[in-house]
């Protein structure tokens, strides 16, 4: 498995070094990967990934796929990895059947990438676009979070999120720079909130984390806050510095397994905000 996942970080810290910025904070359009043949979309660290890559197209095939569809990659593409699992079944000493789950990995390609595809059915992502306001939206994912801790606005706070209380203190408005900035910090902490233990009880209360742990808390807190954002159709405003971007390239390059639960955890979190 850690074979596995070597290979797709550093894949994904590739891209962050050509692209000069974070997967969880890229500023392009929401889209939403999904393999064409199925129509099933990518889930956890494949859709943080491939949401990642600029393209106009959201459908993406195997090498085989795109044979079945009569179509073809053109000359030079490259493909992108993506993980699934296979279980290999054990049998305990009492006789128990137990599946072991193990990781693989599979290449796709995006439409873009292909040629002699129908794709005359599909509507372009460019056409898929709302139009509403941006802020209204973030207040409304805010507002319809039916489990919210409270929320106490203070000058001297620094924002956090402190689970023994379920409460998120954070600065008044007027003390950010802007509104992205705001809602790029209350997301940040209202998913941190979702692991309280009366919601998806991602950590124990009262308990102080690890040094490794509390890295990967806020990896799961950057990436569902990003989520949040581009669900409300706002850019994020977090640090792309290079400086901040080679120290994730160097934790994730050393702790592989990390972005792949962090992402899947995100996905929980805002999904469990979002009411979905």
């Amino acid at each position: 498995m850690n074979k596995v996942y070597d290979i797709l970080i550093d894949k994904v810290c590739d891209l962050i070094e050509e692209k000069k910025m974070l997967p969880w904070q890229c500023p392009y359009q929401s889209v939403n990967p999904t393999n064409f043949i199925t129509k099933k979309s990518y889930r956890g660290f494949n859709k943080l990934y491939l949401s990642f890559l600029r393209f106009e197209s959201q459908y993406f095939v195997s090498f085989k796929q795109a044979r079945q569809l009569g179509g073809s990659i053109k000359k030079g593409q490259n493909g992108f990895p993506v993980i699934y699992y296979n279980f290999i079944e054990k049998k305990k000493e009492s006789g128990k059947v137990e599946s072991i789950p193990f990781a693989k990995y599979s290449t796709v390609f995006n439409l873009d990438q292909c040629e002699n595809i129908d794709t005359s059915k599909i509507e372009s992502i460019k056409n898929e676009t709302l139009e509403f306001d941006p802020v209204e939206a973030a207040e409304n994912i805010i507002n319809n979070y039916k489990t919210i801790p409270a929320i106490e606005y203070d000058k001297s706070f620094q924002s956090c999120y402190i689970p023994s209380k379920d409460v998120v203190r954070i600065q008044n408005k007027e003390y950010f720079s802007g509104v992205n900035e705001f809602y790029s910090t209350i997301f940040h902490e209202l998913v941190h909130s979702t692991g309280s233990k009366k919601r998806l009880n991602r950590f124990l209360e009262g308990t102080s984390y690890s040094k490794a742990e509390y890295s990967k808390e806020g990896l799961i807190a950057e990436i569902g806050a990003f989520t949040l954002c581009r669900e409300a159709q706002i850019e994020t405003t977090l640090d792309n510095s290079t400086a901040y971007i080679q120290s994730w390239i160097k934790v994730l390059k050393n702790n592989t397994s990390w972005l792949f639960s962090a992402a899947s955890k995100a996905e929980k979190a805002t999904n469990y905000i979002l009411n979905k």
